[in-house]
Parts: C-alpha cells; structure tokens; sequence
C-alpha cells in the first residue's frame, strides 16, 4: 500500500497539574476473555528457553532505585494485558544476561495458531554494567517524574495518539539520569505482541513498508511507517521506536504502539484508553473530549489549562468539578462536548 502524507499536528492541548504525584494505569470494564501473559523468571544458571547455552545471570551491581526486575517485569505485562482483551497465552521467559552495551533482547521462541500469533518469548535485559539501570521499587506509580505529555498524529485514520511520555524527573530522584528498566520492559513486550523481525505475521505485514490497519480495529486506513521492527523517527514519541529509549524517562503504550500490534497479530478487542488516574503536570495534545467524567486523562487535577492559538484559559477545579468545567471549556472554544454524567 502506497503510504500516506503525515499531516501537520493539530494545535489544541489540554495541560493539567497538582501538588501530587500518584499515577497508575487501569482498565474500567473487565473483559469476558483475556490476553494472558505467563511471566517466567529465568534464575541465574539457568538457560534461557529457545536459546542454546545461553544462561541467566545475577542482577547488575550499578543499579540504582532498589526494586526488583520481577515486580517490574509483572508491572509491564499487567499494562499490554490491560490493552488487550483478545483471548490469547503468551509465555515469557525473562531474566538478567550480558548484552555487549545492548539494553534488552527479545528472541521469539515459538509462534503459530489461527490467527497467527508469537506464543512464547525470551527477553533479557543486560547486565554488563555498561550502563546503569533505574529499578523503581514502586513500578505501578510515577512519582519519581513531574510532566506526562500525551500528543496526536493522523495517519490517514484520524488522529491517532503517538505519545504517552513522563520526563522531568523530580528533584534529587534516582531515575534521574538513568535508564528506565519498566519502559523497557513495557517496549519488548511489545515485541513479542507482534511487531518483531522473527514473527511470520509482521514479515508479510512489513513488506510495503508499513503497517496498514483494517477493520475491525480502530483508526481503520491508518498506515502506520516501519523501520525494521520499530517505528522509524516520525513517530519517535512512541514505545517502539527505533532511536533507543532515554534516560530519565518513562514511556507507556500509545495507541499506534497498540494498534500496530493489534493489526499484526490480528488482535480485535483493545483498549486504547489507559487511563491515568492519578495527579501530574500533564500535556495533553487534541485531548478527547468525548470521554467519560471518570475515566478523562488527568482526573483528580488542581488546575487546568487549555492552550490554543487564540489565547490561554487557567481555571482552578476539584476532581469532582473536573466535567463541568472541561465542559465549559469546551464550549467557549465552540468544539464538540458529548458528557457521560
């Protein structure tokens, strides 16, 4: 498929802030089947499954935070199962490993079914020392950073979300300066959803240089551009981008890293709202004013502002006030507000 001009980003943008820093992902509506990711920790000595001689080490002494690679790894497959409802066991084998200054590997292990799906991965992370690791010892909360900016793209679909990003760490943090082990995690998981070079689904998929979507997934007729098993640096906001995830930086799945997956593995029921819920300095490109009260990023926020061409709107609200003025908001800006009260 011939790929589509990327048109210029939308202006709008919503940013929200307060004193607290509390934020997790969740899902409101449990789903009937599941995504199942089993998590098996590879012991040190132990040899990785699907990878001859290849054995498991001890965590690396130069990492800081004090947290566990097997409460961060659970963390990162909660966050993909919460994204895709699709009946579907995945089994990952994950452990610590030297990588030559590699960060993480994922190796397919086996693959197949109807649809066509990735069924059991080894992912290491590197221990080598040649860099330092941030292990966050609370990995389902984002204290440790201050701004979350969220922003949109139209491939051809309508605008899509390209970034769900946290930056600006807080003072005297030590994921400042440091690489992320969740967002790592969170990214070769993606991997083992669909989009890697071992996968016979993403071989045929990646031939005309992009991921084309179709129904029934959303953003039907986005083309989503490719770089080998990652997003090339047009979409360089994302999880699965190609140019290596910064220091002091954590990034979850926007909806192109999902919807890329999806259209791979062939995987129909998503959740492309993972919301968070919690209280951050947040900016949020072409924010959905459609969403439900309770599930509308940033809830719980001390202070909005809207940001538009024409002018900077600064309104103090509670939570419980939040719809009513984003509402308002709405309509002093005269575009479409549809409440679910």
């Amino acid at each position: 498929m011939k790929r589509k001009p990327t048109p210029k980003r939308l202006i709008n943008s919503v940013t929200l802030a307060s004193i607290g820093v509390l934020t997790t992902f969740s899902v409101a509506t449990p789903q009937a089947e599941a995504l199942t990711l089993i998590r098996n920790f590879v012991e040190a000595s132990e040899e990785f499954p699907g990878m001859s001689e290849v054995y498991a080490g001890d965590a690396p002494s130069n990492a800081v935070g004090g947290g566990d690679l097997v409460d961060i790894f659970n963390t990162a497959a909660d966050i993909w199962e919460a994204a895709i409802a699709d009946d579907h066991t995945l089994t990952l084998n994950f452990g610590w490993a030297p990588l030559n200054s590699s960060k993480a590997s994922h190796r397919l292990v086996d693959e197949g079914g109807t649809p066509h799906r990735e069924t059991e991965a080894s992912i290491r992370f590197d221990n080598d020392e040649s860099f330092s690791w941030f292990l966050d010892p609370t990995p389902d909360l984002n204290e440790e950073f201050q701004d979350l900016t969220e922003s949109t793209q139209d491939l051809g679909g309508g605008a899509i979300n390209i970034e769900r990003r946290y930056a600006n760490t807080v003072a005297d943090s030590l994921a400042n300066g440091h690489y992320d082990l969740l967002q790592t995690a969170i990214h070769e998981i993606g991997h083992a959803l669909g989009m890697s070079n071992s996968n016979d689904a993403y071989q045929v998929e990646k031939e005309d240089g992009d991921v084309d979507v179709t129904s029934p997934r959303p953003f039907e007729d986005s083309s989503i551009p490719i770089d080998g098993s990652h997003f090339p640096d047009e979409l360089e906001q994302t999880l699965l981008w190609g140019g290596g995830l910064p220091r002091s930086e954590r990034r979850y799945p926007s909806e192109v890293d999902i919807v890329a997956n999806a259209q791979v593995s062939q995987f129909t029921d998503v959740n492309l709202d993972l919301v968070i819920a919690g209280l951050a300095n947040t900016t949020s490109s072409n924010p959905d004013l459609n969403c439900p009260p309770e599930t509308c990023t940033g809830m719980g926020a001390d202070l909005i502002t809207w940001s538009v061409s024409s002018g900077v709107f600064l309104v103090l609200l509670t939570q419980a006030d939040f719809p009513t003025v984003y509402r308002l908001l709405a309509e002093t800006l005269q575009v479409n507000w549809a409440p679910h009260l």
